[in-house]
């Protein structure tokens, strides 16, 4: 048996507390234990017996979804235990947010792909391949297109890096320069 203690430092206007669930097989989980939820107290305790060994989470929680502050979270055994920081799940705005990035940047390098295999060679050739007029039917303004989709990806991914990135104003800006 190894005594675990969770310690939760947290601002004290925020509701918080900490769940303990242990796996038994791979994404398989069950609540060993759950704190309280404390308000007015700068941080929140739970105490558990882990009686076998094996993978345990230990999850702080907000009472509030997407309510933000600094948090510490302090873990004490009597007993060696190995911990390992778990990769935080995407919510469902990041989600959105990556398949923006993603489909912009595909579509900057597929415009970009359609001027260096296309439009450049057939160019090249003269009009003993396409005239022109032709030329400029079919490609008509993709080279703009590429640069400003390029350069409209490069801005969406800076802002994408910060952890709560906000497209729109990027978005705005290229659609009042049109």
């Amino acid at each position: 048996d190894t005594k675990l203690l969770a310690l939760l430092l947290k601002p004290a206007w925020v509701v918080a507390g900490i769940y303990v669930l242990k796996s038994n097989v791979p994404k398989v989980r069950y609540m060993l234990a759950t704190s309280e939820f404390i308000q007015g107290s700068k941080e929140v305790a739970i105490e558990v017996l882990l009686k076998e060994p094996g993978e345990y989470s230990i999850i702080p929680c907000t009472f509030v979804a997407g309510e933000v502050g600094n948090y510490n979270l302090l873990i004490h055994s009597d007993k060696p235990v190995e911990i390992n920081q778990g990769a935080r799940k995407p919510s469902g705005r990041q989600n959105c947010v990556n398949e923006i990035l993603k489909t912009e940047k595909g579509y900057a390098q597929d415009l970009a792909s359609a001027v260096d295999r296309f439009l450049h060679p057939i160019a090249s050739q003269g009009p003993s391949i396409m005239s022109n007029t032709d030329i400029a039917a079919v490609f008509s303004n993709i080279v703009a297109l590429k640069d400003l989709h390029r350069q409209l990806s490069a801005e969406l991914e800076n802002a994408g890096a910060s952890s709560d990135p906000i497209l729109g104003p990027i978005f705005l800006k290229y659609v009042r320069a049109a």
